[in-house]
Protein backbone atom coordinates (compact mmCIF):
# COMPACT_ATOMS: atom_id res chain seq x y z
CA UNK A 1 0.00 0.00 0.00
CA UNK A 2 1.28 3.16 -1.00
CA UNK A 3 1.59 6.30 1.14
CA UNK A 4 -0.55 9.34 0.61
CA UNK A 5 1.56 12.13 -0.70
CA UNK A 6 -0.72 14.45 0.41
CA UNK A 7 -0.51 13.55 4.09
CA UNK A 8 3.02 12.83 3.41
CA UNK A 9 3.47 16.18 2.20
CA UNK A 10 1.86 17.81 5.25
CA UNK A 11 3.42 15.75 7.89
CA UNK A 12 7.27 17.01 6.55
CA UNK A 13 6.04 20.09 6.26
CA UNK A 14 4.66 20.29 9.63
CA UNK A 15 7.77 18.72 11.09
CA UNK A 16 9.76 21.53 9.27
CA UNK A 17 7.62 24.00 10.92
CA UNK A 18 8.09 22.42 14.02
CA UNK A 19 11.62 22.42 13.49
CA UNK A 20 11.99 26.15 12.33
CA UNK A 21 9.76 27.62 15.29
CA UNK A 22 11.56 25.54 18.05
CA UNK A 23 15.34 25.62 18.58
CA UNK A 24 17.56 22.71 18.69
CA UNK A 25 18.88 23.60 22.24
CA UNK A 26 16.16 25.21 24.07
CA UNK A 27 15.61 26.47 27.95
CA UNK A 28 13.45 23.65 28.78
CA UNK A 29 15.76 20.92 27.39
CA UNK A 30 18.91 22.85 29.30
CA UNK A 31 16.81 23.02 32.28
CA UNK A 32 16.13 19.65 32.23
CA UNK A 33 19.77 18.36 31.56
CA UNK A 34 21.08 20.78 34.62
CA UNK A 35 18.46 19.22 36.52
CA UNK A 36 19.63 15.65 35.45
CA UNK A 37 23.07 16.82 36.51
CA UNK A 38 22.46 18.66 39.53
CA UNK A 39 20.43 15.12 40.17
CA UNK A 40 23.59 13.45 39.53
CA UNK A 41 26.04 15.73 41.96
CA UNK A 42 25.79 15.66 45.41
CA UNK A 43 23.88 17.79 47.80
CA UNK A 44 25.41 21.11 49.34
CA UNK A 45 25.06 22.21 53.02
CA UNK A 46 24.30 25.95 53.44
CA UNK A 47 27.27 27.76 54.94
CA UNK A 48 26.46 30.27 57.65
CA UNK A 49 28.42 33.39 56.13
CA UNK A 50 29.99 36.02 58.74
CA UNK A 51 30.23 39.91 58.20
CA UNK A 52 34.13 40.21 58.05
CA UNK A 53 33.53 44.08 58.69
CA UNK A 54 32.57 43.11 62.25
CA UNK A 55 34.44 40.52 63.07
CA UNK A 56 37.88 42.85 61.85
CA UNK A 57 36.50 45.40 63.73
CA UNK A 58 36.47 43.33 66.61
CA UNK A 59 39.99 41.33 66.22
CA UNK A 60 40.92 45.24 65.84
CA UNK A 61 39.51 46.28 69.41
CA UNK A 62 40.72 43.65 70.80
CA UNK A 63 44.14 44.12 69.66
CA UNK A 64 44.32 47.37 70.44
CA UNK A 65 43.13 47.00 74.10
CA UNK A 66 46.01 44.23 74.44
CA UNK A 67 48.43 46.32 73.62
CA UNK A 68 47.56 48.83 75.38
CA UNK A 69 47.76 46.66 78.67
CA UNK A 70 51.41 45.28 77.15
CA UNK A 71 52.20 48.98 77.15
CA UNK A 72 51.25 49.62 80.71
CA UNK A 73 52.85 46.75 81.90
CA UNK A 74 56.13 47.44 80.24
CA UNK A 75 56.97 50.77 81.70
CA UNK A 76 55.16 49.71 85.13
CA UNK A 77 58.02 46.95 85.34
CA UNK A 78 60.77 49.70 84.23
CA UNK A 79 59.28 51.70 86.89
CA UNK A 80 59.79 48.97 89.48
CA UNK A 81 63.13 48.51 88.39
CA UNK A 82 63.99 52.35 89.00
CA UNK A 83 62.73 52.08 92.58
CA UNK A 84 65.03 49.18 93.23
CA UNK A 85 67.73 51.15 92.15
CA UNK A 86 66.95 53.89 94.48
CA UNK A 87 66.46 50.97 97.61
CA UNK A 88 70.34 49.35 96.49
CA UNK A 89 71.76 52.96 96.09
CA UNK A 90 70.20 53.81 99.74
CA UNK A 91 71.40 50.88 101.39
CA UNK A 92 74.60 50.84 99.79
CA UNK A 93 75.28 54.67 101.15
CA UNK A 94 73.04 54.21 105.04
CA UNK A 95 74.47 51.44 106.14
CA UNK A 96 74.07 52.98 109.54
CA UNK A 97 70.70 55.01 109.82
CA UNK A 98 68.36 53.07 112.04
CA UNK A 99 65.39 54.22 109.97
CA UNK A 100 62.03 52.34 110.27
CA UNK A 101 58.17 53.26 109.89
CA UNK A 102 58.00 54.10 113.63
CA UNK A 103 61.20 56.39 114.62
CA UNK A 104 60.71 58.04 110.95
CA UNK A 105 64.28 60.06 110.33
CA UNK A 106 65.02 61.13 113.82
CA UNK A 107 67.78 58.18 114.71
CA UNK A 108 71.59 59.29 114.22
CA UNK A 109 74.47 57.29 112.46
CA UNK A 110 76.32 55.20 114.36
CA UNK A 111 79.27 56.09 111.98
CA UNK A 112 81.64 58.51 111.70
CA UNK A 113 82.78 58.27 108.06
CA UNK A 114 84.14 61.74 107.13
CA UNK A 115 83.65 60.90 103.23
CA UNK A 116 79.62 61.53 104.09
CA UNK A 117 79.73 64.85 103.90
CA UNK A 118 82.40 65.81 101.27
CA UNK A 119 80.68 68.73 98.66
CA UNK A 120 82.05 66.15 95.98
CA UNK A 121 80.04 62.97 97.70
CA UNK A 122 77.27 65.35 97.97
CA UNK A 123 77.29 66.62 94.85
CA UNK A 124 77.43 63.17 92.82
CA UNK A 125 74.20 62.06 95.32
CA UNK A 126 72.07 65.17 94.12
CA UNK A 127 73.15 64.21 90.40
CA UNK A 128 72.01 60.82 90.69
CA UNK A 129 68.88 61.46 92.74
CA UNK A 130 68.34 64.10 89.88
CA UNK A 131 68.75 61.74 87.02
CA UNK A 132 67.09 58.69 88.54
CA UNK A 133 63.75 60.74 89.38
CA UNK A 134 64.22 62.32 86.27
CA UNK A 135 63.65 58.84 84.55
CA UNK A 136 61.44 57.84 87.30
CA UNK A 137 58.64 60.98 86.61
CA UNK A 138 58.79 60.46 82.93
CA UNK A 139 58.01 57.14 83.26
CA UNK A 140 54.92 58.34 85.82
CA UNK A 141 54.00 60.34 83.19
CA UNK A 142 53.19 57.68 80.69
CA UNK A 143 51.93 55.20 83.05
CA UNK A 144 49.32 58.01 84.05
CA UNK A 145 48.56 58.48 79.92
CA UNK A 146 48.13 55.34 79.37
CA UNK A 147 46.03 54.49 82.26
CA UNK A 148 43.58 57.29 80.67
CA UNK A 149 43.43 55.65 77.34
CA UNK A 150 42.88 52.56 79.07
CA UNK A 151 39.85 54.14 81.39
CA UNK A 152 38.00 55.64 78.40
CA UNK A 153 38.34 51.76 76.06
CA UNK A 154 35.06 49.77 77.11
CA UNK A 155 36.59 46.48 76.78
CA UNK A 156 38.98 46.87 79.62
CA UNK A 157 37.30 46.60 83.51
CA UNK A 158 37.16 49.76 85.87
CA UNK A 159 38.42 47.18 88.05
CA UNK A 160 41.83 46.79 86.71
CA UNK A 161 42.21 50.22 86.01
CA UNK A 162 41.92 50.81 89.43
CA UNK A 163 44.33 48.44 90.40
CA UNK A 164 47.15 49.78 87.76
CA UNK A 165 46.66 52.78 89.33
CA UNK A 166 46.96 52.02 92.96
CA UNK A 167 50.38 49.78 91.85
CA UNK A 168 51.53 53.25 90.48
CA UNK A 169 50.79 55.46 93.10
CA UNK A 170 52.59 52.80 95.58
CA UNK A 171 55.60 53.05 93.63
CA UNK A 172 55.53 56.64 93.42
CA UNK A 173 54.82 56.91 97.44
CA UNK A 174 57.88 54.37 98.06
CA UNK A 175 60.42 56.16 95.42
CA UNK A 176 59.43 59.46 97.43
CA UNK A 177 60.43 57.60 100.90
CA UNK A 178 64.11 56.52 99.71
CA UNK A 179 64.61 60.04 98.14
CA UNK A 180 63.71 61.84 101.68
CA UNK A 181 65.92 59.25 103.18
CA UNK A 182 68.59 59.56 101.46
CA UNK A 183 68.43 63.61 101.76
CA UNK A 184 68.18 62.99 105.68
CA UNK A 185 70.95 61.05 105.98
CA UNK A 186 73.38 62.96 103.95
CA UNK A 187 72.15 66.33 105.59
CA UNK A 188 72.24 64.74 109.48
CA UNK A 189 76.05 63.92 108.00
CA UNK A 190 76.73 67.60 107.00
CA UNK A 191 75.47 68.94 110.26
CA UNK A 192 77.10 66.74 111.96
CA UNK A 193 80.04 67.66 110.39
CA UNK A 194 79.56 71.25 110.52
CA UNK A 195 79.16 70.90 114.35
CA UNK A 196 82.43 69.33 114.57
CA UNK A 197 84.26 71.37 112.74
CA UNK A 198 82.94 74.30 114.85
CA UNK A 199 83.57 72.73 118.10
CA UNK A 200 86.98 71.88 116.94
CA UNK A 201 87.95 75.16 116.03
CA UNK A 202 86.16 76.75 119.08
CA UNK A 203 88.62 74.26 121.71
CA UNK A 204 91.42 74.97 119.65
CA UNK A 205 90.76 78.62 120.00
CA UNK A 206 90.23 78.74 123.30
CA UNK A 207 93.05 76.64 124.27
CA UNK A 208 95.18 79.20 122.55
CA UNK A 209 93.86 82.45 124.49
CA UNK A 210 94.64 80.16 128.16
CA UNK A 211 97.92 79.47 127.39
CA UNK A 212 100.09 81.46 129.61
CA UNK A 213 102.51 84.12 128.50
CA UNK A 214 106.16 84.04 130.13
CA UNK A 215 107.96 87.55 130.66
CA UNK A 216 111.15 87.90 128.35
CA UNK A 217 114.14 89.17 130.53
CA UNK A 218 117.36 89.98 130.17
CA UNK A 219 120.40 88.16 131.53
CA UNK A 220 123.48 90.61 132.16
CA UNK A 221 126.59 89.77 131.02
CA UNK A 222 128.82 92.74 133.22
CA UNK A 223 128.10 93.46 136.96
CA UNK A 224 125.95 96.94 137.38
CA UNK A 225 128.03 99.71 137.73
CA UNK A 226 128.41 100.49 141.71
CA UNK A 227 126.36 103.76 142.96
CA UNK A 228 127.59 106.87 143.75
CA UNK A 229 127.01 106.12 147.71
CA UNK A 230 129.05 102.95 147.31
CA UNK A 231 131.61 104.22 145.91
CA UNK A 232 131.93 107.43 148.09
CA UNK A 233 132.00 104.64 150.80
Amino acid sequence: MQPDAKQATSNTTSSMSNSMNCPVITASSSSSSSSHGAMRQPLRRPTIRHDPLARSTTASTLMESDRTSIEFTRCLYQAKNIVKELERFSESICPALKVSPFNGFSAASSLDDPRLCSKDFVAKVNRYLDDTFNRFSRLCRVLLMVLEKMQRSPDIRRERVVSFRTEVMEQIRIAEIIRLRIISYIQQRVDESSRTAAAVSSSSSSASSSMPTVPITESPSDPPPPSPSTAST
